[in-house]
């Protein structure tokens, strides 16, 4: 028998002992990945599990989501409806305001009217009708309206002059001003002439002097018949009332 060389034996054996350190290798990473597993589902960690769980939390974030986005919705919707409403009632309220304010314009014409066309009896002669106060056109100035009438019944025209006075108080006394103490025009007149058959309106504007305050407007009226009765009336000063 031939007797190999002591090389080959060598190498041979080398090869043997690569082969069984990588099995080794093998094994070894085997059991870690084995360890691995065990430490995780002693932990309570279960890869299928948390998949599940991961998947579940999603659902439930996209159905959140989804209840969130309906009730920004129903918000949206219910601040446009009470947007809405609320435009309707202020519109209605404005509405409501001007029926009033015709209603309270139209009993005043009728009150008005009424007086016209009341009998002799009620009184013969003019008389006064109606008194406003309203803010005049001029910077620090008024408008005063004054509405003579006699009664419908009443053929005869009649002619006479308004006197106008206005009581109040200037610094710690009381005062009266007359017409030409209150007129725009230093020449303004002392009385307003009228002469009418049936009502006629009469205006006057007045300034009235720094630090007077007023209280009342008075009104004279003095027909120019012999006989006539004047009449006068006191007017609590209101702007913009009658």
């Amino acid at each position: 028998m031939t007797e190999r060389p002591p090389w080959l034996a060598l190498l041979r054996g080398t090869a043997l002992g690569g082969r069984s350190l990588a099995a080794f290798l093998v094994l070894c990473l085997a059991l870690i990945w084995l360890a691995y597993q065990l430490g995780q589902l002693r932990a309570g960690y279960n890869r299928s599990a948390a998949f599940d769980e991961r998947r579940v939390l999603a659902d439930q974030l996209a159905a959140a989501r989804e209840r969130n986005a309906r009730l920004e919705e129903q918000i949206v919707r219910q601040e446009t409806e009470a947007s809405i409403r609320s435009e309707a009632y202020r519109q209605v309220e404005a509405r409501l305001a001007e029926l009033q304010a015709t209603v309270i314009a139209q009993q005043e014409d009728l009150a008005f009217f009424r007086g016209l066309v009341s009998e002799p009896g009620d009184g013969e002669g003019p008389r006064i009708q109606n008194v406003v106060i309203a803010v005049g056109l001029a910077p620090d100035s008024y408008t005063v309206q004054v509405v003579l009438s006699q009664p419908m019944g009443q053929q005869q025209r009649v002619s006479g002059h308004l006197e106008l006075d206005v009581e109040g108080t200037l610094g710690e006394r009381l005062a009266v001003l007359g017409l030409a103490e209150l007129s725009l025009d230093e020449s303004g007149p002392e009385r307003l002439g009228f002469a009418f058959r049936y009502f006629q309106n009469l205006e006057a504007d007045l300034r009235l002097p720094d630090g007077f305050l007023p209280a009342r407007l008075v009104v004279r009226l003095i027909p120019d018949a012999r006989g006539a009765e004047s009449r006068e009336q006191r007017f609590e000063w209101r702007v913009g009332t009658g």
